[in-house]
Order: C-alpha cells, then sequence, then structure tokens
C-alpha cells in the first residue's frame, strides 16, 4: 500500500504555501513518528522572510538525521544473527527494498531543501514560478503522459475526492503531472492537498510512487499540485 508521509506544510510571506509530501510504499518506524510534521501555516504580511527557509531547512536537517539513525538501525538488525525470527524485527528491516525507500525519501528531502535555498536567490521568482517553468519547458512523452492523466482523473472524480477537489487541468508530460485547482486562500490550498494526500494513500489505480509538491498562487487563484513520474524523478529538477 502507498504510504504518504507529510514533511512540512508552511506558507511564506505573501500568501506562498508549501506543502512537500514523499509518497513511499513503505512502513512507518516509531522513531519517525514524531520526525514528521504535521500541516501548519506560518503567515507574516510583510516581506517574505528568510528565516522561515532556515527554520524549514532545520526541519528537513533533523528528518535527515532521524532517517539515517533508523536505516542504521535497520541494517544492523539485519545482520544479526539468523536465530533471530523474522517477526522479531523491525517492519523496515523486514525488506531490503523498503531500505532503499528509506534512503530515497532521505536523499530527496535533502536535495529539496538546497533547492529551497537557491530558488529564490538565483532567479527571484520563487519556488511556485519556478516549478511552473520548468514544467512549461518540460518535453511530452505521449503514451505515458495520456495513461497518466487518465489514471489522475479516475482518482480525482472517485468517492475520496469528488466534490472535495475539482481540477481546473491535468496536465501530464514525461517526468512530472501538473493538477491545477482554483483556490481563494492558502487554507484552502492545504486543505486540498491533504485531502489528495489522503486519496493517493488508498489509491487502487497503480499511481507510483512518487513526490508531490503542493504550489498555491493566491495571486492567480490557483494551486498547483505536481506529482513526480516515479520515486526517480527529483520533482524539482
Amino acid at each position: 500500500m502507498i504510504k504518504t508521509f507529510t514533511i512540512s506544510a508552511i506558507s511564506f510571506g505573501l500568501g506562498a504555501a508549501l506543502t512537500y509530501f514523499l509518497v513511499a510504499d513503505v512502513k512507518q518506524p516509531e522513531s519517525e513518528k514524531s520526525a514528521f510534521l504535521p500541516s501548519e501555516s506560518i503567515k507574516s504580511s510583510g516581506q517574505q522572510s528568510t528565516s522561515v527557509y532556515t527554520d524549514y531547512i532545520r526541519q528537513l536537517e533533523e528528518l535527515n538525521r532521524q532517517l539515517t539513525n533508523d536505516l542504521q538501525a535497520a541494517r544492523g538488525v539485519q545482520s544479526a544473527s539468523s536465530n533471530n525470527n523474522a517477526s522479531d524485527l523491525p517492519a523496515i528491516a523486514q525488506d531490503g527494498a523498503s531500505l532503499e525507500e528509506y534512503y530515497k525519501a532521505r536523499k530527496n528531502s535533502e536535495d529539496f531543501s538546497q533547492y529551497l535555498q537557491t530558488a529564490g536567490a538565483a532567479s527571484g521568482i520563487g519556488y511556485v514560478k519556478d516549478l511552473a517553468a520548468k514544467f512549461e519547458n518540460e518535453a511530452v512523452d505521449s503514451q505515458w503522459a495520456v495513461d497518466y492523466e487518465s489514471r489522475l482523473y479516475n482518482l480525482l472524480e472517485s468517492d475520496a475526492l469528488a466534490g472535495n477537489v475539482t481540477a481546473q487541468s491535468i496536465v501530464c508530460k514525461s517526468r512530472r503531472c501538473q493538477i491545477k485547482v482554483a483556490i481563494s486562500d492558502i487554507e484552502q490550498a492545504n486543505k486540498i492537498m491533504e485531502s489528495f494526500s489522503q486519496a493517493l494513500n488508498n489509491n487502487q489505480l497503480s499511481i507510483d510512487k512518487s513526490m508531490v509538491v503542493s504550489a498555491p498562487d493566491v495571486s492567480e487563484g490557483v494551486v498547483s499540485l505536481y506529482v513526480a513520474r516515479d520515486a526517480n524523478v527529483k520533482i524539482h529538477e
């Protein structure tokens, strides 16, 4: 089953908010539950504060430490005496693939935190417009795009999302998909992301393990949900 891990939901200064999710087919150990942060909004009326980015990056660094500890602990258990029963092992240590998913989650969070540090400074437009520009210039894999768009439309029309999330458009290209939904404020954008993530968690539509990022633009009245093609695609690249 696909599990959705919420790392953080932060709203930045002038009405922009970030909700960053990793979707992975792994079980969640007890030590991790305290490491992943609940969705929250940080509001300010002045200029976009550098301290918000700093706090976000600090949170990701703490997450990375937790994931590293879990990974090392799991590997240590796997190398223990063969007299141990498999049922006695932590859930994450029972499957080598789960270890790889954990490593990817840690690496993706490191890369994304670095991206957040540089996106605004490099372009002056912030991550919301940067992601939109990258998606605009992305090449198209027609065969994959048509199939995945159909899966996402079916997901949005499922009982889990019907009436809660109504897409203005769904467009897939070659590395990611963009789902646009009308919003009036950040709170609505966060609720849309929450509903979408819950539907992903329970979906039976073979939607691949991937990264999902919410990029709201309140001035335009729209939130763009970006869904990576699979776990190997870094959505910000």
